[in-house]
């Protein structure tokens, strides 16, 4: 027995809900999006609005069937159909907008269209609001229904939530890239492209993260300050002070001096307190070269 019509679309807002979740990719996911609510609704065009945070403006993110001359195009909070939807959170149908007090027909007059119907329903997700979807100008000739609504608000429900996780993977590449950068920035000093020195900085990026006392070994002259000063650069202990001190060119009750500070007549010629490296690099970095020799 053939599936009904609203069965029928039922399967396919299913179908398309299941490709929306899994697009990561912002461009591919507004794009498939727009395709389904043209073929979900029969309708002429559609466009997909997404909110600008600072100003609270409707920007014009994706539109199909429509003039892209629109793209980027900014409504004020209040302007127009879609500003209803979004300031109120609710969804609409509208079937004779030129009636319609908030039908804004500057849109219209900037992209040489006529608007004769609009569906629209608001992209909300945990109670902010994301934008909003718009289908334009039904081809069937009672318009948009009841059905359409409940259609589309069950797939703007879906949509937000992919459009969110898509933001997100956007905004953690971006932050990853930004954080390679800085890492090649921060290893600027270090000469080499090979494999073993590219492991080598790899393990410093990653005990740089960490509070671990980090053992350096290597001749001398082979850079273990370098990857020390590195390691430091890219910790979180990057604003406090690094501390350098070469454990064989003190005598041990200098050194034990030098990294620990004395009081001011702790010993024969302690004429002032002083500081020791630890308490200086406090919340920082200290450095102990050659240690092993000690």
């Amino acid at each position: 027995m053939p599936s009904s019509p609203s069965q029928q679309r039922l399967e396919r807002l299913i179908e398309v809900n299941r490709l929306v979740s899994g697009a990561l990719d912002s461009k591919e996911l507004l794009s498939t999006i727009l395709t389904a609510i043209c073929d979900l609704f029969d309708a002429e065009g559609c466009s997909l609005l997404t909110v600008e945070p600072r100003t609270g403006e409707l920007i014009f993110h994706t539109i199909k069937g429509g003039s892209e001359e629109l793209l980027e195009t900014k409504l004020q909070p209040d302007q127009g159909i879609v500003g209803w939807v979004v300031t109120n959170k609710e969804s609409v149908i509208v079937n004779d907008p030129a009636k319609d007090p908030r039908f804004y027909s500057g849109i219209d007059q900037k992209a040489d269209f006529q608007t004769r119907s609009i569906l629209c329903a608001p992209m909300e997700l945990q109670g902010e609001i994301l934008g909003a979807i718009e289908a334009i100008n039904s081809r069937r000739p009672e318009g948009f229904g009841a059905e359409d609504l409940r259609l589309l608000e069950a797939f703007a429900s879906q949509a937000s939530v992919a459009l969110r996780n898509a933001q997100t993977h956007a905004r953690v590449t971006m932050e990853k890239d930004a954080y390679r950068q800085e890492l090649d920035s921060q290893f600027r000093s270090i000469i080499g492209s090979s494999k073993a020195i590219r492991e080598v900085i790899d393990l410093a990026q990653r005990v740089a993260r960490t509070k671990s006392t980090v053992l350096l070994r290597g001749e001398s002259g082979t850079g273990k300050e370098v990857f020390a000063r590195a390691i430091h650069n890219w910790s979180p202990r990057s604003e406090k002070p690094m501390m350098v001190v070469n454990s064989v060119a003190l005598s041990p009750e200098l050194l034990e001096s030098e990294l620990f500070g004395h009081e001011k007549g702790s010993f024969t010629g302690a004429i002032a307190q002083k500081k020791g490296k630890f308490e200086i690099a406090d919340g920082g970095s200290v450095f102990l070269d050659e240690i092993g020799d000690i």
